[in-house]
Protein backbone atom coordinates (compact mmCIF):
# COMPACT_ATOMS: atom_id res chain seq x y z
CA UNK A 1 0.00 0.00 0.00
CA UNK A 2 2.74 2.31 0.76
CA UNK A 3 4.72 1.51 -2.54
CA UNK A 4 1.70 3.18 -4.55
CA UNK A 5 1.94 6.50 -2.48
CA UNK A 6 5.49 6.91 -2.69
CA UNK A 7 5.91 7.93 -6.31
CA UNK A 8 8.94 10.08 -7.08
CA UNK A 9 8.78 13.96 -7.00
CA UNK A 10 10.46 14.06 -10.40
CA UNK A 11 7.44 11.88 -12.12
CA UNK A 12 4.75 14.16 -10.27
CA UNK A 13 6.35 17.14 -11.20
CA UNK A 14 6.30 15.60 -15.29
CA UNK A 15 2.61 14.61 -14.70
CA UNK A 16 1.60 17.90 -13.49
CA UNK A 17 3.49 20.12 -15.96
CA UNK A 18 0.71 19.69 -18.70
CA UNK A 19 -1.60 21.68 -17.24
CA UNK A 20 -2.68 23.45 -13.98
CA UNK A 21 -5.14 21.95 -12.08
CA UNK A 22 -7.19 21.97 -8.71
CA UNK A 23 -5.96 19.63 -5.64
CA UNK A 24 -7.58 16.77 -5.98
CA UNK A 25 -10.39 14.38 -4.03
CA UNK A 26 -12.81 12.19 -4.72
CA UNK A 27 -16.24 12.64 -4.34
CA UNK A 28 -19.91 10.73 -5.18
CA UNK A 29 -18.96 7.69 -4.04
CA UNK A 30 -21.35 4.67 -3.81
CA UNK A 31 -20.84 0.94 -3.32
CA UNK A 32 -23.38 -1.57 -4.79
CA UNK A 33 -23.33 -5.51 -5.08
CA UNK A 34 -22.57 -7.42 -8.33
CA UNK A 35 -23.77 -11.01 -9.29
CA UNK A 36 -20.45 -12.27 -8.61
CA UNK A 37 -20.30 -13.27 -5.45
CA UNK A 38 -17.40 -11.48 -3.24
CA UNK A 39 -17.11 -8.32 -6.09
CA UNK A 40 -18.53 -4.97 -5.41
CA UNK A 41 -18.80 -2.47 -7.77
CA UNK A 42 -17.71 1.37 -6.59
CA UNK A 43 -18.30 4.60 -7.86
CA UNK A 44 -16.57 7.75 -7.68
CA UNK A 45 -16.05 11.01 -9.59
CA UNK A 46 -12.66 13.09 -9.75
CA UNK A 47 -12.60 16.09 -9.64
CA UNK A 48 -9.05 16.11 -11.29
CA UNK A 49 -6.60 13.46 -12.76
CA UNK A 50 -5.00 11.25 -10.46
CA UNK A 51 -1.54 9.97 -10.56
CA UNK A 52 -2.74 7.06 -7.59
CA UNK A 53 -5.80 5.83 -6.53
CA UNK A 54 -6.94 3.18 -4.01
CA UNK A 55 -9.50 2.04 -2.85
CA UNK A 56 -9.11 1.31 1.18
CA UNK A 57 -11.40 -0.82 3.85
CA UNK A 58 -11.43 0.44 7.20
CA UNK A 59 -12.16 -0.71 10.33
CA UNK A 60 -14.40 1.37 13.13
CA UNK A 61 -11.58 3.12 14.49
CA UNK A 62 -10.49 4.28 10.77
CA UNK A 63 -7.76 2.04 10.60
CA UNK A 64 -6.92 1.13 6.68
CA UNK A 65 -7.34 -2.76 6.70
CA UNK A 66 -6.86 -3.66 3.25
CA UNK A 67 -6.20 -1.48 -0.26
CA UNK A 68 -7.10 -2.27 -3.50
CA UNK A 69 -4.81 0.34 -5.87
CA UNK A 70 -6.76 1.36 -8.72
CA UNK A 71 -3.91 1.38 -11.63
CA UNK A 72 -6.00 1.28 -15.03
CA UNK A 73 -5.28 4.91 -16.85
CA UNK A 74 -8.77 5.20 -17.46
CA UNK A 75 -9.95 5.30 -14.14
CA UNK A 76 -7.18 7.75 -13.41
CA UNK A 77 -8.73 10.22 -15.21
CA UNK A 78 -11.04 13.25 -14.11
CA UNK A 79 -14.71 12.77 -14.30
CA UNK A 80 -17.19 9.93 -13.12
CA UNK A 81 -16.14 6.49 -12.68
CA UNK A 82 -17.50 2.93 -11.84
CA UNK A 83 -15.00 -0.16 -11.51
CA UNK A 84 -16.20 -3.68 -10.04
CA UNK A 85 -13.53 -5.05 -7.42
CA UNK A 86 -12.50 -8.84 -6.19
CA UNK A 87 -12.86 -8.85 -2.73
CA UNK A 88 -10.81 -12.13 -2.47
CA UNK A 89 -7.79 -10.22 -0.72
CA UNK A 90 -10.37 -8.33 1.27
CA UNK A 91 -10.84 -10.03 4.85
CA UNK A 92 -14.23 -11.07 5.42
CA UNK A 93 -16.78 -8.51 7.11
CA UNK A 94 -18.72 -5.49 6.12
CA UNK A 95 -16.21 -2.72 6.43
CA UNK A 96 -16.06 1.19 5.79
CA UNK A 97 -14.15 2.09 2.86
CA UNK A 98 -12.51 5.50 1.74
CA UNK A 99 -10.76 6.61 -1.71
CA UNK A 100 -7.05 7.52 -1.46
CA UNK A 101 -6.55 10.34 -4.15
CA UNK A 102 -2.89 11.34 -5.48
CA UNK A 103 -2.76 14.29 -7.84
CA UNK A 104 0.12 15.80 -9.61
CA UNK A 105 1.43 18.33 -7.23
CA UNK A 106 0.90 21.98 -7.67
CA UNK A 107 4.00 24.02 -6.22
CA UNK A 108 4.05 27.44 -5.48
CA UNK A 109 5.21 30.18 -7.36
CA UNK A 110 8.42 31.03 -8.23
CA UNK A 111 10.03 31.84 -5.19
CA UNK A 112 13.39 34.31 -6.90
CA UNK A 113 10.59 36.41 -7.45
CA UNK A 114 9.44 39.57 -5.42
CA UNK A 115 5.57 38.52 -5.14
CA UNK A 116 5.31 35.51 -6.91
CA UNK A 117 1.34 35.60 -7.88
CA UNK A 118 -0.71 32.25 -7.71
CA UNK A 119 -2.08 31.05 -11.10
CA UNK A 120 -5.90 31.46 -11.25
CA UNK A 121 -7.07 27.72 -12.24
CA UNK A 122 -10.09 28.22 -14.60
CA UNK A 123 -10.33 30.67 -17.68
CA UNK A 124 -11.36 34.04 -17.71
CA UNK A 125 -13.61 33.67 -21.08
CA UNK A 126 -15.28 30.76 -19.10
CA UNK A 127 -18.70 31.74 -19.28
CA UNK A 128 -20.03 28.97 -16.21
CA UNK A 129 -18.04 31.37 -14.07
CA UNK A 130 -19.66 34.92 -15.07
CA UNK A 131 -21.64 36.69 -12.68
CA UNK A 132 -22.44 40.82 -12.45
CA UNK A 133 -23.21 40.77 -8.25
CA UNK A 134 -21.86 37.34 -7.03
CA UNK A 135 -22.62 37.87 -3.16
CA UNK A 136 -22.03 33.79 -1.87
CA UNK A 137 -20.21 30.82 -2.23
CA UNK A 138 -20.81 27.58 -0.62
CA UNK A 139 -19.54 24.29 -1.34
CA UNK A 140 -21.04 21.13 0.70
CA UNK A 141 -18.27 19.82 2.59
CA UNK A 142 -20.08 17.33 4.39
CA UNK A 143 -18.76 13.38 3.72
CA UNK A 144 -22.10 12.63 4.85
CA UNK A 145 -24.21 14.42 2.11
CA UNK A 146 -25.14 12.79 -0.77
CA UNK A 147 -24.41 15.88 -2.71
CA UNK A 148 -20.33 16.47 -1.23
CA UNK A 149 -18.89 18.64 -3.36
CA UNK A 150 -21.24 20.59 -4.73
CA UNK A 151 -20.86 24.25 -5.23
CA UNK A 152 -23.65 26.99 -4.79
CA UNK A 153 -23.28 30.64 -5.93
CA UNK A 154 -25.45 33.33 -5.43
CA UNK A 155 -26.09 36.39 -7.80
CA UNK A 156 -27.85 39.01 -5.53
CA UNK A 157 -28.78 41.42 -8.52
CA UNK A 158 -30.40 41.11 -12.22
CA UNK A 159 -27.21 41.83 -14.50
CA UNK A 160 -27.73 44.61 -16.99
CA UNK A 161 -25.41 44.46 -19.93
CA UNK A 162 -25.52 48.67 -19.96
CA UNK A 163 -21.70 49.17 -18.13
CA UNK A 164 -20.62 45.39 -17.80
CA UNK A 165 -17.20 44.28 -18.61
CA UNK A 166 -16.72 43.00 -21.97
CA UNK A 167 -16.67 39.02 -21.12
CA UNK A 168 -20.22 40.20 -18.99
CA UNK A 169 -23.70 38.31 -19.31
CA UNK A 170 -27.01 39.42 -18.19
CA UNK A 171 -27.51 36.67 -15.48
CA UNK A 172 -30.35 36.80 -13.47
CA UNK A 173 -30.57 36.58 -9.72
CA UNK A 174 -30.57 33.25 -7.32
CA UNK A 175 -29.09 30.17 -6.77
CA UNK A 176 -26.84 28.65 -9.24
CA UNK A 177 -25.95 24.96 -8.59
CA UNK A 178 -22.49 23.30 -9.71
CA UNK A 179 -22.17 19.71 -9.52
CA UNK A 180 -18.39 18.37 -8.85
CA UNK A 181 -16.78 18.99 -12.00
CA UNK A 182 -18.08 22.35 -11.50
CA UNK A 183 -20.41 22.18 -14.59
CA UNK A 184 -24.27 23.38 -14.40
CA UNK A 185 -26.32 20.93 -12.43
CA UNK A 186 -29.46 22.14 -14.19
CA UNK A 187 -30.18 23.86 -17.60
CA UNK A 188 -30.56 27.74 -15.75
CA UNK A 189 -30.22 29.96 -18.76
CA UNK A 190 -28.84 32.42 -16.90
CA UNK A 191 -31.12 32.47 -14.40
CA UNK A 192 -31.02 32.07 -10.51
CA UNK A 193 -33.15 29.26 -8.70
CA UNK A 194 -35.66 31.66 -6.17
CA UNK A 195 -38.03 29.17 -4.74
CA UNK A 196 -41.18 31.35 -4.97
CA UNK A 197 -39.44 33.90 -2.92
CA UNK A 198 -38.99 37.61 -4.08
CA UNK A 199 -35.68 38.42 -3.07
CA UNK A 200 -34.95 41.92 -2.84
CA UNK A 201 -33.30 43.03 -6.31
CA UNK A 202 -29.66 43.88 -4.99
CA UNK A 203 -26.77 43.67 -2.62
CA UNK A 204 -28.97 42.72 0.10
CA UNK A 205 -30.29 40.38 -1.66
CA UNK A 206 -30.03 36.81 -1.72
CA UNK A 207 -26.57 36.15 -0.60
CA UNK A 208 -24.27 34.60 1.88
CA UNK A 209 -25.11 30.40 1.44
CA UNK A 210 -24.66 28.17 3.64
CA UNK A 211 -24.70 24.14 3.22
CA UNK A 212 -25.44 21.87 6.29
CA UNK A 213 -24.24 18.21 6.87
CA UNK A 214 -27.35 16.76 4.94
CA UNK A 215 -26.91 18.98 1.77
CA UNK A 216 -29.83 21.64 2.50
CA UNK A 217 -28.89 24.72 1.46
CA UNK A 218 -29.67 28.51 3.11
CA UNK A 219 -29.91 31.66 1.77
CA UNK A 220 -30.60 34.51 3.56
CA UNK A 221 -32.07 38.22 2.09
CA UNK A 222 -30.53 41.23 4.08
CA UNK A 223 -32.62 44.06 2.97
CA UNK A 224 -34.52 46.32 5.70
CA UNK A 225 -34.70 48.94 3.17
CA UNK A 226 -38.54 50.33 3.02
CA UNK A 227 -41.30 49.37 1.67
CA UNK A 228 -39.75 46.15 0.53
CA UNK A 229 -38.75 44.81 3.56
CA UNK A 230 -37.99 41.13 2.41
CA UNK A 231 -35.14 40.17 5.18
CA UNK A 232 -35.25 36.91 6.01
CA UNK A 233 -33.82 32.93 6.17
CA UNK A 234 -34.71 30.39 3.17
CA UNK A 235 -33.93 26.70 3.03
CA UNK A 236 -33.66 25.37 -0.63
CA UNK A 237 -33.46 21.52 -1.06
CA UNK A 238 -30.80 20.55 -3.14
CA UNK A 239 -32.70 17.05 -4.43
CA UNK A 240 -35.29 19.49 -6.33
CA UNK A 241 -34.07 23.48 -6.32
CA UNK A 242 -36.78 24.34 -8.17
CA UNK A 243 -39.29 23.79 -5.26
CA UNK A 244 -40.53 26.32 -3.41
CA UNK A 245 -38.02 27.13 -0.81
CA UNK A 246 -39.19 26.90 3.07
CA UNK A 247 -39.23 29.99 5.24
CA UNK A 248 -37.00 29.38 7.94
CA UNK A 249 -38.04 32.38 10.33
CA UNK A 250 -41.53 33.30 10.46
CA UNK A 251 -40.96 36.54 8.48
CA UNK A 252 -44.29 37.80 10.87
CA UNK A 253 -41.89 38.09 13.66
CA UNK A 254 -39.35 40.51 11.49
CA UNK A 255 -38.25 43.12 14.06
CA UNK A 256 -38.79 40.94 17.20
CA UNK A 257 -37.27 37.41 17.09
CA UNK A 258 -34.80 38.97 13.93
CA UNK A 259 -34.00 41.76 12.32
CA UNK A 260 -30.91 42.80 9.81
CA UNK A 261 -29.66 39.19 9.18
CA UNK A 262 -26.62 39.59 8.10
CA UNK A 263 -24.70 36.11 8.08
CA UNK A 264 -25.90 32.70 8.95
CA UNK A 265 -24.51 29.30 9.93
CA UNK A 266 -25.48 26.02 10.53
CA UNK A 267 -24.51 23.00 11.92
CA UNK A 268 -26.49 19.38 13.08
CA UNK A 269 -28.73 17.30 11.31
CA UNK A 270 -32.65 16.61 11.21
CA UNK A 271 -34.54 17.42 14.64
CA UNK A 272 -30.83 18.75 16.21
CA UNK A 273 -30.48 20.90 13.18
CA UNK A 274 -29.65 25.11 14.76
CA UNK A 275 -29.66 28.02 12.87
CA UNK A 276 -26.93 30.60 13.88
CA UNK A 277 -27.65 34.38 12.87
CA UNK A 278 -25.51 37.04 13.39
CA UNK A 279 -28.37 39.52 13.62
CA UNK A 280 -26.68 42.98 12.72
CA UNK A 281 -25.56 45.76 15.71
CA UNK A 282 -26.80 43.00 18.14
CA UNK A 283 -25.70 39.66 18.65
CA UNK A 284 -24.33 35.87 17.39
CA UNK A 285 -28.25 34.11 18.37
CA UNK A 286 -29.12 30.46 18.28
CA UNK A 287 -32.55 29.01 16.54
CA UNK A 288 -33.36 25.22 16.95
CA UNK A 289 -34.69 25.00 13.98
CA UNK A 290 -34.49 21.18 13.49
CA UNK A 291 -36.71 20.10 11.07
CA UNK A 292 -37.37 23.41 9.70
CA UNK A 293 -41.16 21.73 8.65
CA UNK A 294 -42.81 25.48 9.85
CA UNK A 295 -41.23 29.02 10.21
CA UNK A 296 -39.80 29.12 13.56
CA UNK A 297 -41.29 31.85 15.38
CA UNK A 298 -39.77 31.43 18.81
CA UNK A 299 -37.25 34.02 20.23
CA UNK A 300 -33.08 32.83 19.97
CA UNK A 301 -31.15 32.19 22.50
CA UNK A 302 -28.23 34.67 22.33
CA UNK A 303 -24.64 32.92 22.10
CA UNK A 304 -22.53 36.29 21.74
CA UNK A 305 -23.89 39.91 22.16
CA UNK A 306 -21.16 41.50 19.71
CA UNK A 307 -22.30 44.88 19.74
CA UNK A 308 -21.53 46.22 23.11
CA UNK A 309 -17.83 44.36 23.47
CA UNK A 310 -16.64 43.60 19.90
CA UNK A 311 -17.77 46.09 17.87
CA UNK A 312 -19.30 43.96 15.20
CA UNK A 313 -20.55 47.44 13.21
CA UNK A 314 -21.35 46.63 9.66
CA UNK A 315 -24.23 44.65 7.56
CA UNK A 316 -21.20 43.31 5.50
CA UNK A 317 -20.08 40.10 7.32
CA UNK A 318 -19.71 36.72 7.40
CA UNK A 319 -20.07 34.07 10.01
CA UNK A 320 -18.70 30.50 10.03
CA UNK A 321 -18.61 28.05 12.50
CA UNK A 322 -14.64 26.55 13.47
CA UNK A 323 -15.07 23.25 13.80
CA UNK A 324 -14.12 23.47 17.41
CA UNK A 325 -17.23 25.06 18.71
CA UNK A 326 -16.50 29.03 17.95
CA UNK A 327 -17.10 31.30 15.18
CA UNK A 328 -15.20 33.47 12.65
CA UNK A 329 -16.76 36.88 12.10
CA UNK A 330 -15.05 38.58 9.25
CA UNK A 331 -16.52 42.29 8.67
CA UNK A 332 -16.16 44.91 5.96
CA UNK A 333 -13.46 47.65 7.09
CA UNK A 334 -11.99 50.51 5.89
CA UNK A 335 -8.29 51.58 6.25
CA UNK A 336 -7.39 53.23 9.37
CA UNK A 337 -10.12 51.40 11.32
CA UNK A 338 -10.13 50.95 14.84
CA UNK A 339 -12.75 47.90 14.45
CA UNK A 340 -12.14 43.96 13.64
CA UNK A 341 -12.06 43.23 10.20
CA UNK A 342 -11.16 39.54 11.55
CA UNK A 343 -12.25 38.11 14.74
CA UNK A 344 -12.32 34.83 16.35
CA UNK A 345 -14.93 33.65 19.14
CA UNK A 346 -13.85 30.34 20.96
CA UNK A 347 -16.52 27.84 22.16
CA UNK A 348 -16.26 29.66 25.62
CA UNK A 349 -17.62 32.76 23.43
CA UNK A 350 -14.57 34.87 24.46
CA UNK A 351 -12.19 36.55 22.15
CA UNK A 352 -8.77 35.08 21.27
CA UNK A 353 -8.16 36.58 18.21
CA UNK A 354 -8.28 39.82 15.96
CA UNK A 355 -7.16 41.67 13.33
CA UNK A 356 -7.69 45.60 13.69
CA UNK A 357 -5.97 48.09 11.87
CA UNK A 358 -3.44 49.98 13.86
CA UNK A 359 -3.35 46.91 16.17
CA UNK A 360 -1.79 44.21 14.39
CA UNK A 361 -0.36 45.95 11.07
CA UNK A 362 1.85 43.26 10.38
CA UNK A 363 -1.45 41.09 10.03
CA UNK A 364 -3.81 43.26 8.81
CA UNK A 365 -4.46 44.41 5.06
CA UNK A 366 -5.09 48.38 4.14
CA UNK A 367 -8.56 46.91 3.96
CA UNK A 368 -10.77 44.17 4.64
CA UNK A 369 -13.61 45.32 2.50
CA UNK A 370 -16.76 43.44 1.60
CA UNK A 371 -16.77 41.31 4.71
CA UNK A 372 -16.28 37.82 2.70
CA UNK A 373 -14.21 35.13 4.27
CA UNK A 374 -13.72 31.84 4.89
CA UNK A 375 -12.08 28.94 6.76
CA UNK A 376 -10.32 25.63 5.45
CA UNK A 377 -12.77 22.40 6.85
CA UNK A 378 -9.41 21.37 8.34
CA UNK A 379 -9.39 24.94 10.02
CA UNK A 380 -5.66 25.40 9.19
CA UNK A 381 -6.11 28.19 7.13
CA UNK A 382 -8.40 31.18 7.27
CA UNK A 383 -9.08 33.79 4.35
CA UNK A 384 -11.16 36.80 3.65
CA UNK A 385 -11.37 39.56 0.86
CA UNK A 386 -8.84 42.40 1.13
CA UNK A 387 -7.50 45.57 -0.76
CA UNK A 388 -8.65 43.70 -4.38
CA UNK A 389 -7.01 40.50 -3.57
CA UNK A 390 -7.67 37.75 -0.98
CA UNK A 391 -5.74 37.54 2.65
CA UNK A 392 -4.47 34.11 3.30
CA UNK A 393 -3.29 33.34 7.15
CA UNK A 394 -2.27 29.97 8.85
CA UNK A 395 -3.75 28.88 11.93
CA UNK A 396 -2.30 27.48 14.97
CA UNK A 397 -4.70 26.06 17.94
CA UNK A 398 -4.74 24.84 21.52
CA UNK A 399 -7.19 22.88 22.06
CA UNK A 400 -10.36 25.30 20.72
CA UNK A 401 -8.20 27.91 21.18
CA UNK A 402 -6.44 30.29 18.50
CA UNK A 403 -2.72 30.50 19.67
CA UNK A 404 -1.24 32.00 16.85
CA UNK A 405 -2.04 33.08 13.55
CA UNK A 406 0.81 34.07 10.47
CA UNK A 407 -0.14 35.31 7.25
CA UNK A 408 0.87 33.02 4.20
CA UNK A 409 4.16 35.88 2.71
CA UNK A 410 4.78 32.58 -0.20
CA UNK A 411 3.21 33.43 -2.72
CA UNK A 412 0.28 36.44 -3.48
CA UNK A 413 -3.44 36.83 -4.96
CA UNK A 414 -3.70 38.52 -8.29
CA UNK A 415 -5.33 42.07 -8.67
CA UNK A 416 -9.09 40.59 -8.90
CA UNK A 417 -10.83 43.75 -7.77
CA UNK A 418 -11.84 45.56 -4.36
CA UNK A 419 -15.38 44.02 -4.24
CA UNK A 420 -15.08 40.66 -3.03
CA UNK A 421 -18.24 39.48 -2.07
CA UNK A 422 -17.59 35.71 -1.76
CA UNK A 423 -14.72 33.58 -0.61
CA UNK A 424 -15.07 29.62 0.46
CA UNK A 425 -12.85 26.43 0.69
CA UNK A 426 -13.41 23.39 -0.30
CA UNK A 427 -12.27 20.11 1.26
CA UNK A 428 -8.82 19.74 -0.68
CA UNK A 429 -8.39 23.63 -0.08
CA UNK A 430 -9.24 24.78 -3.55
CA UNK A 431 -10.17 28.66 -2.99
CA UNK A 432 -13.04 30.40 -4.88
CA UNK A 433 -13.44 33.80 -4.37
CA UNK A 434 -16.03 35.77 -6.26
CA UNK A 435 -16.22 39.66 -7.34
CA UNK A 436 -18.28 41.95 -8.48
CA UNK A 437 -15.52 43.96 -9.53
CA UNK A 438 -14.22 41.53 -12.39
CA UNK A 439 -17.59 39.90 -12.56
CA UNK A 440 -16.31 36.69 -12.24
CA UNK A 441 -15.86 33.37 -9.75
CA UNK A 442 -11.74 32.87 -9.62
CA UNK A 443 -10.34 29.82 -8.55
CA UNK A 444 -7.14 28.75 -6.87
CA UNK A 445 -5.69 25.71 -5.64
CA UNK A 446 -3.27 26.17 -2.83
CA UNK A 447 0.02 25.10 -3.52
CA UNK A 448 1.12 21.63 -1.91
CA UNK A 449 3.44 19.21 -3.31
CA UNK A 450 2.01 15.76 -1.52
CA UNK A 451 -1.76 16.82 -3.02
CA UNK A 452 -3.35 13.15 -1.66
CA UNK A 453 -6.52 13.53 -0.15
CA UNK A 454 -8.81 10.72 1.65
CA UNK A 455 -12.57 11.01 1.21
CA UNK A 456 -14.69 8.67 3.40
CA UNK A 457 -17.31 6.98 1.95
CA UNK A 458 -20.98 7.82 3.10
CA UNK A 459 -21.56 5.54 6.19
CA UNK A 460 -24.40 4.35 4.30
CA UNK A 461 -22.58 2.84 2.29
CA UNK A 462 -20.39 -0.25 3.23
CA UNK A 463 -18.31 -3.13 1.61
CA UNK A 464 -19.11 -6.82 2.66
CA UNK A 465 -15.98 -9.27 1.65
CA UNK A 466 -17.46 -12.62 1.91
CA UNK A 467 -13.40 -14.29 2.02
CA UNK A 468 -13.07 -17.09 4.54
CA UNK A 469 -10.41 -14.83 5.71
CA UNK A 470 -11.35 -12.91 8.11
CA UNK A 471 -10.13 -9.85 10.24
CA UNK A 472 -8.91 -12.57 13.46
CA UNK A 473 -6.41 -14.63 11.48
CA UNK A 474 -4.20 -11.16 10.50
CA UNK A 475 -2.58 -12.18 13.81
CA UNK A 476 1.65 -12.47 14.52
CA UNK A 477 1.19 -15.29 17.18
CA UNK A 478 2.78 -17.51 15.11
CA UNK A 479 5.90 -14.87 14.19
CA UNK A 480 9.14 -16.43 15.72
CA UNK A 481 11.70 -14.54 13.31
CA UNK A 482 11.96 -11.67 10.75
CA UNK A 483 10.69 -11.84 7.29
CA UNK A 484 7.42 -12.17 4.93
CA UNK A 485 4.04 -14.32 6.44
CA UNK A 486 0.79 -14.15 5.18
CA UNK A 487 -2.32 -13.37 6.91
CA UNK A 488 -2.93 -17.21 8.59
CA UNK A 489 0.73 -16.96 9.78
CA UNK A 490 2.45 -19.15 7.34
CA UNK A 491 6.29 -17.95 6.49
CA UNK A 492 7.13 -17.01 3.14
CA UNK A 493 10.34 -15.97 2.91
CA UNK A 494 13.00 -12.79 3.55
CA UNK A 495 11.30 -10.69 0.91
CA UNK A 496 7.72 -9.49 -0.65
CA UNK A 497 8.73 -7.84 -3.68
CA UNK A 498 8.05 -11.23 -5.80
CA UNK A 499 4.94 -12.04 -4.08
CA UNK A 500 1.25 -11.38 -5.53
CA UNK A 501 -0.94 -8.38 -4.60
CA UNK A 502 -2.43 -8.94 -1.30
CA UNK A 503 -1.84 -8.69 2.41
CA UNK A 504 0.92 -9.73 4.40
CA UNK A 505 2.96 -9.32 7.42
CA UNK A 506 6.38 -7.94 7.44
CA UNK A 507 8.46 -7.94 10.31
CA UNK A 508 5.60 -7.53 12.57
CA UNK A 509 3.73 -5.02 10.39
CA UNK A 510 0.81 -5.54 7.87
CA UNK A 511 1.52 -4.67 4.46
CA UNK A 512 -0.91 -4.51 1.44
CA UNK A 513 0.64 -4.88 -1.76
Amino acid sequence: MKKLFTLSLAALLAASAFALDVNIYASGLKSSATTDENKVEVQYILNAPAVALEVQFLKDDGEVLAGIPLTDAALLEKGAHAVTLDLAEVPGGNWKWAIKAQGAPNPAPDDEEDDPILEQVNSKGDVRYIYYNPQGIAIDRSFESEYFGRMYVTESMDGDTDGMTETSQTQKRGVFVYDQLLNFVYEQNNAGFLGGVDFHDGRQGIRRPVVDDEGYVFVLDNNTDAPANSTGVWMMDPADPTKPFKEVLDVTKRGTIYTKSSAIAVEGIGVDRVLYVLDYMEAIVKFPIGLAETPYSEAPDTIINTIEAYNIVNSECTLRKDGKGGFWIFQNRGQLDIYPMCIHFNKKGDVDFQIVQGTNDDLAPSTGYRGAGSVSVDGKYMAFGGAKSVNLYEVTWSGSKVSEVKKVIDYEFPNIGTNIDAIEFDVANNIFVGSASSEFIHIFALPTLENTFTTPAPSRYTIESKSETSVENVTTDKISRKGVYDITGKYLGESADNLPKGMYIVNGKKLVK
